[in-house]
């Protein structure tokens, strides 16, 4: 008995350091993640951020200028002049600016990158996936319907005549069912 006492402390301590090394693993991944998250959306959304901020200033400064006050002025510029390029601009704030600009920066199809050798990869991706679901709808219906003729088959089994068996096979049913019996007999003996 003595022996078996020391095995189970092996095991508990075992399961704590697996426990505690779960838990490290765990928060070692987490770390690595969310540094790399870190790295990957709030650097550039910072820069996109400085970036719109400053055309968010250079705008505001445009249309305090003459151009845009003095009507005139801007008459003669006709489409030369950005005052409505301006006012675009001022009308969404730097940080929701910075955020498009960020969520356009992390899209697969940035920068013409989809068209590759006259191949739009982006469509091509759009209509794969529109297949794959197409092809897991059916699966579903197929398992779906797989599933009620497996109950239907069920139910006819339970509803069906007996099979005729052998002599032997009664008689071995008929013992098996007489011991089962007997047994429960002699359990509520017991109890009583």
């Amino acid at each position: 008995m003595s022996g078996h006492a020391g095995y189970g402390s092996y095991v508990d301590d075992r399961r704590s350091f697996l426990r505690v090394a779960f838990w490290f693993v765990m928060f070692v991944t987490l770390t690595f993640m969310f540094a790399y998250a870190w790295r990957l959306y709030v650097g550039p959304y910072n820069d996109f951020y400085l970036q719109r901020l400053e055309e968010h200033e250079q705008a505001s400064i445009y249309l305090r200028t003459e151009v845009c006050e003095n009507s005139d002025t801007r008459s003669k510029l006709e489409g030369h002049n950005l005052c409505g390029q301006s006012k675009r601009t001022l009308a969404r704030s730097p940080q929701v600016a910075a955020f498009y600009d960020l969520m356009d920066w992390l899209s697969f199809c940035r920068d013409g990158i989809c068209r590759v050798f006259g191949i739009n990869i982006g469509e091509w991706m759009l209509t794969s996936w529109k297949l794959i679901g197409t092809i897991c709808a059916l699966l579903y219906i197929a398992s779906a319907f797989g599933f009620v003729t497996s109950q239907y088959g069920r139910a006819s089994v339970a509803y069906s005549l007996p099979i005729m068996i052998s002599p032997e096979q009664q008689q071995q049913q008929h013992a098996a069912f007489m011991a089962q019996h007997a047994a429960a007999n002699k359990n509520l003996s017991m109890k009583s």
